[in-house]
């Protein structure tokens, strides 16, 4: 099955798609395309996003981790898992993946990565790991990055930040307040009502949505499980703390030579979660300014006027998102007329 439940501690779920050419029997590549969400770090929300990717790009493996605490089980003990959990979460369960695919057939895994929002933070961490571990020596390569509207600076200082810091500032319970909205929620209205509610208004964001039933899934999963609700949360107040000023990270990420893999940022034109000031001092620190040193990397803000991308993207957008998306890892790559080739 698609979707799976990891036996890690806590239990995680994963999207995992065998490479489409795997399955014609015509895969020589060993490609591994890695998705970490934002937060809710619920993999839902990007499965049919992924699942164009991969019919574009069909020599891909297919991986999608949720953040840990994600999993919508309220029988569990309630438990969250702070930032420093999630980096060495990723980054064990991607050590994982690479060793089961290199051991499948000795060849060197070609890593692809996109991330979403906060899971932009944390993948830049899980990377130095993954980088530094001398059991992986040899054993992968990174090809390519996506950071995909993200939350990688002074988080606080954004529009929904500020909301939240504020709230925080005031000792507001937002969590026991929301949870109790949830309680009412579902005592008024019957899972088929909330989710024919919920499709009915991610239809009229987009009436040309593709995916719609994953959206639902996991907008309901959101709302019937005060797991979920706990966990989100307690993230988003942690990150207005840890997601700061300090750039360490960022000029590792960026500017560091041995660095060698394409990376790509993609900025909406307006982003509640992502300050303009912010996204301005990430362009110019580390943007495309035709030097050598920044050879490697592509940052652009959204272009369509008519149809722009939101920070939700996956949401309502995933079509449209996904040619992008497409388009620029084959841009990057340097990959053959749209599609990897599987000769």
């Amino acid at each position: 099955m698609p979707v799976e439940l990891l036996d890690t501690n806590p239990k995680t779920h994963i999207y995992h798609q065998l490479p489409i050419a795997d399955k014609l029997g015509t895969n020589r590549n060993n490609d591994l395309l890695i998705m970490i969400p934002g937060n809710p770090g619920l993999i839902e929300f990007y499965i049919t996003y992924l699942d164009l990717i991969q019919q574009e790009l069909p020599s891909f493996e297919i991986l999608c981790i949720a953040h840990a605490g994600f999993s919508g089980n309220d029988d569990e003990p309630q438990e969250s898992f702070d930032l420093k959990f999630q980096i060495e979460h990723k980054y064990q369960i991607i050590k994982e993946f690479i060793f089961k695919r290199y051991n499948q057939n000795q060849k060197q895994v070609q890593l692809y990565v996109l991330t979403h929002s906060m899971g932009s933070f944390v993948f830049q961490r899980s990377l130095k790991k993954l980088l530094q571990d001398q059991e992986l020596k040899d054993k992968f390569q990174v090809k390519f990055t996506g950071f995909i509207t993200p939350t990688i600076l002074d988080i606080a200082n954004s529009d929904s930040g500020k909301k939240v810091a504020k709230a925080m500032e005031f000792n507001i319970p937002i969590i026991p307040i929301l949870l109790f909205f949830r309680v009412l929620i579902l005592l008024i209205f019957g899972e088929q009502q909330l989710k024919k509610m919920l499709g009915n208004h991610l239809s009229k964001q987009n009436k040309d949505i593709i995916g719609l039933e994953n959206s639902v899934i996991g907008s309901y999963k959101i709302l019937q499980s005060k797991a979920v609700i706990r966990q989100a949360l307690t993230m988003a107040q942690e990150e207005m703390h840890v997601i700061d000023l300090d750039e360490s990270i960022n000029d590792w990420y960026f500017q560091d030579s041995t660095n060698g893999f394409k990376r790509w940022v993609f900025f909406a034109q307006d982003d509640h979660w992502v300050g303009n000031h912010t996204r301005e001092r990430i362009i110019e620190k580390y943007g495309n300014d035709g030097s050598e040193k920044n050879e490697n990397v592509m940052i652009e803000i959204c272009r369509d006027l008519d149809n722009p991308i939101a920070h939700s993207f996956c949401v309502c957008q995933s079509k449209e998102f996904a040619e992008i998306t497409v388009d620029r890892i084959v841009g990057l790559c340097g990959l053959n007329n749209g599609k990897k080739s599987i000769e």
